[in-house]
């Protein structure tokens, strides 16, 4: 009998940073998806991890792009230069896998979702959380009416950086390559998750600024905002509280409400009758020390997103749903200025 061998897709790792980790361990555990390549501006960072992974290695785009054996890229750089490279690989035809944020201005967006409707590859944004099963349970009840009509969300993203994580990296909590501090960086995937549960948010009052770390943008941002639906909320996120604690959102409607910690749904009391009060799984996270956030949810979106792209279906995050993530963040920073 003839074996049949399925297809890989074959990633390209671009920028061999910290986060980078997190996406090779995803490619290498999904199983119709592999590592091709690695590149970085630094040459010896790209042969370091080109040689422990026993990959090609690049230290130029246009190299990789013409050179490399890949079918799509993992974009893995500071935050400021995810949009540019990521037109750059939309352009030559390959598909594409960007950090979040995938951009980090209203113009830089616009060129990045136009570059992809020009191009034959797929941008493919990360925002991994949603994939968790907790995440899809919450979202399952919502829309099954479960909490009835969302009154109140409750975003709470209290983490501590110490001062030493912006003086390595002096890209970070500058606008220019991180595009933000607190609310961009760390608190995006809170705001992504309550936008994904709660709906899209309509006006927003936001104050922000540098109350411990000696950086450019915030550190500290608290905001309320209106629901399109009605609903009100608040968040708060800050790199600055020591000893820093885990994400927390809270989504009260008029028949129940439900509390999420990180993507653990943590407690559910409903009219209807439904209860949990869960006893806390211990969970990775990084809201004292970004190396400690957890490898599953990567895992979990590169398996959707091979499995998009080989099948042709819809991502279950396209790049115009964390478009919306992005341009919700820089109306907060327009209400705080």
């Amino acid at each position: 009998m003839e074996v049949v061998v399925e297809k890989k897709l074959r990633f390209a790792i671009i920028g061999c940073g910290a986060i980078a980790q997190w996406h090779i361990t995803a490619i290498e555990s999904v199983e119709n998806a592999e590592l091709a390549a690695v590149m970085d501006a630094n040459p010896a960072a790209a042969q370091a991890w080109g040689e422990k992974y026993s990959v090609s290695y690049f230290s130029d785009m246009e190299s990789l792009l013409t050179q490399g054996d890949v079918d799509a890229v993992s974009i893995c750089t500071p935050s400021g230069l995810h949009a540019e490279l990521a037109i750059k690989a939309l352009q030559a035809g390959k598909h594409v896998v960007v950090e979040k944020p995938m951009a980090i201005t209203a113009d830089s967006l616009a060129a990045l979702l136009q570059a992809e409707q020009n191009s034959a590859g797929r941008l493919c944004p990360i925002s991994q959380l949603r994939s968790m099963p907790d995440i899809q349970k919450a979202k399952e009840l919502i829309e099954n009416g479960a909490l009835g009509k969302i009154v109140m969300a409750d975003l709470s993203m209290k983490y501590y950086r110490a001062p030493s994580y912006y003086e390595e990296k002096k890209w970070r909590g500058t606008w220019a390559m991180d595009g933000g501090g607190a609310l961009m960086n760390q608190g995006i995937h809170g705001l992504d998750l309550m936008r994904y549960l709660c709906g899209e948010v309509e006006s927003v009052s936001a104050c922000a600024g540098a109350l411990y770390h000696s950086i450019e943008t915030e550190d500290t941002l608290a905001a309320s905002f209106s629901f399109a639906h009605g609903g009100f909320g608040v968040l708060t996120a800050t790199t600055s509280v020591y000893p820093g604690f885990q994400r927390r959102l809270e989504i009260c409607g008029t028949d129940g409400s439900l509390v999420l910690e990180e993507t653990q749904l943590v407690q559910l009391s409903t009219r209807s009758g439904l209860m949990l009060d869960a006893e806390k799984k211990e969970m990775k996270s990084g809201s004292s020390d970004p190396s400690q956030i957890d490898f599953e949810p990567h895992v979990l979106q590169y398996r959707d997103i091979t499995k998009a792209i080989f099948s042709g279906t819809d991502l279950s995050l396209t790049s115009e749903d964390a478009a919306n993530t992005i341009r919700l963040v820089l109306d907060l920073y327009k209400s705080a200025q």
